[in-house]
């Protein structure tokens, strides 16, 4: 089993109009439309100078993907990699999941232990986005914890189970915006209207009203990225005079994630957001042959409103990376590690 990610090609506009792209490998090309060998690509880039390599990435990936950044090029690659193993002895697994956020329900609600969705938690927290020029009205990629990890046993199961039929490797996706999906600007707003409720007080960069504009205006995003940058530099000094090295270096790690989040012109994971896009890999998990795979993030199926676990994702994020408690939210599992480990 390989836990890649929906970025390697599910976006790929290899596929176009309303059908879907499906979940295979699609091989990376050359010039002339030819198929290329992933081990003849990184001997390629490994042969060429850093900037050298770099211009023959964005060659080949702007050939598979308009929308493909090296984050997923070396994904694709590495899922040529493990697809050539395919059968030898072994059945090949892929699972390609969203932007993994926090646990929902299963063993620990609101425990996270990466950073994509969490980023742009941390960052409404500690009061440095305050500008974003994505549709707010774009379903956010996002798949809960347990989703993913259930998600990959059942994949796992299902391609041991068929692997004497399957003549390529089995591949998946994880993802809970197919039937009910929470829009980008729903899913900032519930961040906000919780951290005003219970701020954060040790990593406050803001003004602290947690409060964000939106806009289709990219000069007035531009002078405002400027204006925001020369700030927090000035203030990620002004931590590291006063040896506050964590904070120093929580300011900068959350302006980073929010420029990449906010800028509606970076070619990076939220370009997934484009609305046909987002439709060509929807309509992609209606497939009947993988229902048995799909697990619905609704009320109904899980008893957890996208609110709730946005909530909880809010607490678990502030208790983690901020080392303060929640207000009105008591975390379970976060008493001691040994207690998490025993849940766990």
């Amino acid at each position: 089993m390989y836990v890649s990610t929906a970025y390697a090609n599910a976006h790929s506009d290899l596929v176009t109009g309303d059908v879907a792209t499906m979940e295979q490998l699609y091989p990376l090309r050359n010039a002339i439309g030819l198929s290329l060998d992933h081990a003849s690509v990184v001997e390629l880039l490994l042969g060429l100078p850093p900037a050298e390599a770099q211009l023959e990435v964005v060659a080949i990936a702007g050939r598979h993907s308009s929308q493909q950044n090296n984050y997923g090029f070396c994904k694709n690659l590495t899922e040529q990699l493990i697809g050539s193993y395919h059968l030898q002895p072994f059945p090949v697994c892929i699972n390609r999941p969203v932007g993994i956020g926090a646990v929902a329900k299963s063993p620990c609600p609101g425990y996270v232990g990466n950073s994509a969705a969490t980023g742009v938690i941390l960052s409404l927290a500690c009061g440095v986005g305050t500008l974003q020029s994505h549709d707010a009205e774009l379903p956010q990629p996002l798949v809960p914890g347990d989703m993913a990890a259930s998600i990959i046993l059942a994949s796992m199961a299902s391609a041991v189970e068929g692997c004497s039929c399957m003549e390529s490797p089995y591949v998946t996706h994880a993802c809970a915006m197919a039937r009910h999906p929470v829009p980008f600007g729903e899913f900032v707003e519930h961040i906000c209207k919780y951290f005003r409720d219970d701020p954060c007080t040790v990593f406050q960069f803001g003004d602290g009203n947690c409060d964000v504009r939106w806009t289709k205006d990219m000069s007035e995003y531009d002078r405002w990225r400027d204006t925001e940058n020369d700030r927090i530099k000035q203030l990620n000094e002004e931590l590291l005079e006063l040896e506050q090295f964590k904070s120093a270096n929580m300011v900068l790690t959350a302006w980073k994630v929010w420029l990449m989040y906010s800028d509606s012109r970076l070619l990076m994971g939220s370009t997934i957001l484009d609305d046909s896009k987002v439709q060509r890999l929807v309509s992609n998990l209606e497939d009947k042959e993988k229902e048995s795979l799909m697990l619905r993030f609704t009320l109904e199926d899980t008893g957890v409103t996208w609110s709730q676990y946005i909530r909880a994702s809010c607490a678990g994020a502030k208790q983690l990376y901020m080392h303060e408690e929640p207000k009105n939210y008591r975390l379970e599992w976060y008493r001691t590690q040994e207690g998490l480990q025993s849940r766990l």
